[in-house]
């Protein structure tokens, strides 16, 4: 188990494309933990002052690690369904080589945008076991605007690796583990109906600079097969999300035997 070789504390892993303002709050909300701890940032082909919003926490003291990668990804929904987990362009291998970095046990995947409340603070630096050996999960709640909250296991210790399910990246895992649902809200974050400029690009196989012809076939067929994609389809609590994916579910064996659908 990985964990086993890091040291206890929580590394918090934050992938952004030029938010800096979020950003910005998002490193302010976790400033004040009290345990060891880091804040591992992937900067995704940035062109803003992401970096420089780092290096001015950094040079207060906040332990802050950052790397640049410029690949292009897959993103979660239909680029995912169709981009094989193995391939270096994929939502897995991006997110695995985020979580290689990590110095500390407890692995916490936090979006650019989110803000910690001061229960998930507090929580992190009064209860949470850091040197617990139990395979264990937390499923944090996370309030996307005002009304809608969805719960995910964001905080683990049993992390074995990046694979795919269907639509996004999950995580391999110890199993079997203990999972605890947190009921108060860890973090808040813009509402769901907010597209970041980077959701509204094409998708990178597509690209004349990068086109792979192999993946751009599978996505036709899929669309072919299911229909458009819904612009954000797969983020979380999409209003565009529930018909297209029974399609998909229901549809599935039969993607997979076509060769649509590549693990």
């Amino acid at each position: 188990m990985l964990n086993k070789i890091r040291e206890p504390g929580v590394s918090c892993f934050v992938r952004a494309r030029n938010e800096a303002d979020a950003l910005f709050k998002n490193i302010l909300s976790l400033r004040t933990i009290s345990v060891p701890y880091e804040i591992a940032v992937t900067l995704h082909r940035c062109s803003d002052c992401s970096e420089e919003v780092l290096k001015t926490f950094i040079q207060q003291g906040v332990p802050i690690t950052y790397t640049h990668d410029s690949n292009p990804v897959s993103r979660a929904g239909y680029e995912t369904y169709v981009t094989p987990s193995s391939h270096p362009y994929s939502l897995s291998a991006f997110s695995q080589r985020a979580f290689e970095r990590a110095k500390y046990n407890w692995l916490v995947r936090w979006d650019a945008d989110f803000e910690a409340t001061d229960f998930f603070r507090d929580f992190v630096n009064t209860t949470l076991s850091l040197d617990a050996t139990e395979p264990r999960s937390y499923q944090l709640a996370c309030a996307l605007g005002d009304r809608v909250i969805c719960h995910e296991e964001y905080m683990i210790n049993t992390f074995l690796g990046c694979k795919k399910y269907l639509l996004w990246e999950t995580y391999e895992q110890e199993s079997p583990r203990v999972t605890t649902r947190l009921g108060a809200v860890c973090a808040r974050s813009l509402p769901p109906s907010l597209l970041k400029e980077y959701w509204k690009e094409s998708p990178w196989f597509l690209q004349p600079d990068m086109a792979d012809t192999e993946i751009a076939a599978r996505y036709a067929a899929l669309v072919a097969e299911c229909g458009p994609e819904p612009e954000g389809f797969a983020r979380s609590n999409s209003p565009n999300f529930d018909e297209p994916f029974a399609v998909i579910q229901k549809k599935h064996a039969d993607l997979v035997s076509q060769g649509i659908y590549v693990d």
